[in-house]
């Protein structure tokens, strides 16, 4: 797969030129339909798996950035290109598997994360009144 956002973009282009390209062989009659559809069905698998390699690289920058919520997005799509394949093929299913995976302990981050942002802002309330408590007290 490529390496950066461009070149990524340039490859699916490039892909879907081929597929139109195919197509229109193929409407021609200059393509036998078997042939046809082995190089149309090729051609999808480059374009989901560049897709999907796209999605996990930006969900693991996000992950690597703290952004959790980016990245579970970028999972959850990424799960949806895949669950959308009629004919789920090894790649699809591994892959599948590994992203729910990754998707189970973002969300056990974020809900971690809440629960002591929630503590966070409950304990300087607590603080406060407590201080209030204590100046009163005095007086």
């Amino acid at each position: 797969m490529p390496g950066g956002d461009k070149q990524v973009i340039q490859f699916i282009r490039g892909i879907k030129t081929l597929r139109a390209l195919l197509r229109a062989e193929f409407k021609k009659n200059r393509l036998e339909s078997r042939v046809f559809l082995a190089e149309d069905k090729l051609l999808e698998r480059l374009q989901l798996c560049a897709n999907v390699e796209t999605l996990i690289k930006r969900g693991e920058n996000a992950i690597k950035k703290d952004q959790l919520g980016s990245a579970k997005q970028c999972l959850e799509k990424a799960i949806g290109a895949l669950a959308a394949q009629p004919n789920p093929d090894e790649y699809i299913t591994t892959k599948k598997e590994i992203l729910e995976e990754q998707l189970d302990n973002i969300e056990v981050n974020l809900k971690t994360t809440n629960i002591l942002d929630v503590a966070k802002k409950e304990n300087p309330k607590k603080a406060v009144l407590t201080n209030c408590l204590r100046t009163r007290k005095k007086w």
